[in-house]
């Protein structure tokens, strides 16, 4: 059960069965992100994660939860993600909940019915990036997600039961869009409602086209 690293998950998902059934982020354009610089996106086979999950089923039988690696599994399509749910359903019968990182665009192309359909199948909690609440800061730092489909789908996600846990990256917006961005941030999570609300603090990782235009100032 090789997992393709590098990988990363939420600090509340460190007693979850790792499940990794897509590589690297669809998306993978943001300027501050450095996670998957040198890891192109793609969707795991069904074989290689039918034959993980069994493993996991034997080696873990009393697995309670279950998180999705890596950075953008709902990527997947219905089709293809629903009865990989079912299998981990059926492998872990103790499971509580699956969880997973998600972006909006991915979240709003889905409809009310396949929403609810994977909260039924244990998608219980889904982990959303909002950044800041300012789209000029987003366009900025190439967030494909808008903050109006952010907004949305933490909406229809709480519509359809699915919590969600929404990340806000404190010091994005430098000091000349300070106040812009914890204005509109605040305005943006104030919509959204989330379950659950965490603040990071911005990292200038080597290599990304962040760190490189802080350095040229």
């Amino acid at each position: 059960m090789p997992i393709v690293e590098p990988v990363i998950r939420p600090p509340a998902e460190a007693e979850s069965f790792l499940l990794q059934v897509t590589l690297g982020c669809s998306s993978n354009g943001c300027t501050f992100c450095g996670a998957y610089l040198k890891k192109p996106f793609r969707v795991k086979s069904d074989d290689e994660i039918v034959r993980d999950i069994e493993e996991g089923g034997q080696l873990w039988p009393d697995t309670r939860r279950v998180f999705l690696l890596d950075g953008d599994a709902l990527a997947m399509s219905q089709a293809r993600l629903l009865p990989i749910l079912k299998k981990i359903c059926q492998a872990f019968p103790r499971l509580c909940r699956i969880s997973s990182y998600a972006n909006g665009y991915n979240m709003t192309q889905r409809s009310d019915s396949e929403l609810k359909e994977l909260y039924e199948h244990k998608l219980k909690l889904v982990y959303i990036g909002l950044e800041s609440g300012s789209q000029l800061l987003l366009n900025q730092v190439r967030k494909r997600a808008t903050v109006r489909e952010m907004i949305r789908a933490v909406q229809r996600a709480a519509a359809c039961q699915i919590k969600s846990s929404v990340i806000v990256i404190l010091g994005l917006g430098g000091r000349r869009y300070s106040q812009d961005h914890v204005r509109e941030t605040i305005h943006a999570l104030n919509q959204m409602q989330p379950r659950y609300l965490s603040f990071l603090t911005l990292m200038l990782i080597p290599r990304t086209p962040l760190a490189h235009e802080a350095k040229e100032g």
